[in-house]
């Protein structure tokens, strides 16, 4: 199947993501709902405006605050591919990336954003805020859910750095947009 490469600009130069913001609750850690409520930049309906309140990773969008979690990832890709079949066109949106060297805080976060209070694996809604390193700012499972589809841990590779690898699947009727932050 083909695929649209996401940053409309030659991969050599894209090169990947910069920044990621992944969140699945708002401030009073409730899960998200969706779609979001967005709110689109005037005289430019390709743009979602919303506000980033860094020091406390609070993102307002449509009058909901959103806790997020920045993510420094390796190896990282995203692409959204157009499928059509007979219910219509959608896009399948897909990020992949490894979280190296992880240390007991890092596994600690990533279980707090995985896994329930009682240990369970927690099938979490997320939305993605993505800083390319253009520094064009996208926005991804906004309509329909980011899902995790993969969760790998690979130890000893490289000299004993343990990594996680993980994969997230969204398929939505929305193509992904870009935002700014006002």
């Amino acid at each position: 199947m083909p695929y649209t490469e996401l940053f409309g600009c030659e991969p050599a130069s894209m090169a990947g993501i910069k920044t990621l913001k992944l969140a699945t609750m708002d401030i009073n850690n409730n899960p998200l709902d969706f779609p979001l409520d967005i709110q689109l930049k005037l005289n430019d309906e390709a743009i979602i405006v919303l506000s980033d309140d860094q020091p406390n990773r609070i993102i307002t969008i449509g009058g909901v605050q959103i806790q997020y979690r920045i993510v420094y990832p390796i190896n990282s890709s995203f692409n959204e591919e157009e499928i059509s079949d007979r219910q219509g066109r959608f896009y399948r949106k897909t990020l992949n990336f490894e979280m190296p060297q992880l240390s007991l805080t890092t596994i600690n976060q990533l279980k707090n954003f995985l896994f329930t209070t009682s240990g369970d694996f927690a099938i979490s809604n997320a939305v993605a805020f993505i800083t390319d390193l253009n520094n064009n700012k996208w926005i991804v499972g906004y309509d329909i859910p980011l899902i995790l589809q993969t969760l790998d841990l690979q130890t000893d590779v490289d000299a004993g750095d343990n990594k996680f690898t993980l994969s997230y699947v969204s398929n939505g009727y929305q193509r992904t947009r870009a935002y700014e932050v006002i």
